[in-house]
């Protein structure tokens, strides 16, 4: 719906039907000629959704005009390892990555967490790597975070170059110990023996 505005009413059919499986849900998707059906609260919400980020001038320029969900494969440089990447958008005129986020809070310090968390940071670096390794190096990586609720805020960020450096370091050390645990066929998990637990709010 975000990438593509324009095909989300060609893509599905609303339908009030509320039960998945059902014989008569059955029949409504023989009646959708292909498409796909979609509830109409969850249709609703992606409009709302897709209106948010295309109402917004930054994110808006960013992904106008822009390639999605274009994947790479590549040899890892140092340690030769088979890699990939799918990146939401390619704006090939404003030199940009775009990675489009849903969160449930997208205030600066909120998306923060967020992105330390789930290593955001480290999927940026595995994509500028992969789409550097077909020739195009991005001057952004612009990641567009959208509210999951309503009023369905948008905000775009990226990282600053000291953040990016620090990640990139750690992105090197990761790829060295994936490949070594690779070749010995040897993925070592948590310690085998009982633990204490370090509380860090005590």
């Amino acid at each position: 719906a975000i990438l593509e505005p324009h095909v989300l009413e060609d893509r599905y059919r609303v339908t009030d039907l509320e039960r998945r499986g059902t014989k008569d849900w059955k029949a409504a998707e023989e009646a959708a000629e292909g498409r796909e059906l979609l509830k109409a609260a969850d249709m609703e919400a992606a409009l709302f959704m897709r209106d948010a980020v295309w109402g917004n001038a930054t994110a808006r320029a960013l992904l106008e005009g822009c390639l999605t969900e274009q994947s790479v494969f590549w040899s890892d440089s140092t340690t030769g390892l088979a890699c990939k990447a799918r990146a939401d958008a390619v704006n090939l005129t404003l030199g940009a990555l775009v990675d489009v986020k849903t969160t449930t809070d997208a205030s600066p310090r909120g998306f923060a967490r967020q992105f330390a968390s789930l290593g955001y940071g480290l999927q940026e670096i595995h994509y500028r790597a992969g789409f550097a390794s077909v020739g195009f190096e991005p001057e952004v990586f612009a990641f567009i975070t959208l509210e999951k609720s309503h009023p369905f805020l948008v905000a775009t960020y990226e990282l600053p170059p000291y953040t990016r450096q620090a990640y990139d370091e750690r992105y090197c050390e990761l790829v060295m110990a994936y490949a070594q645990c690779y070749r010995a066929n040897h993925f070592p998990g948590y310690d085998d023996a009982i633990v204490a637990l370090d509380l860090p709010f005590i």
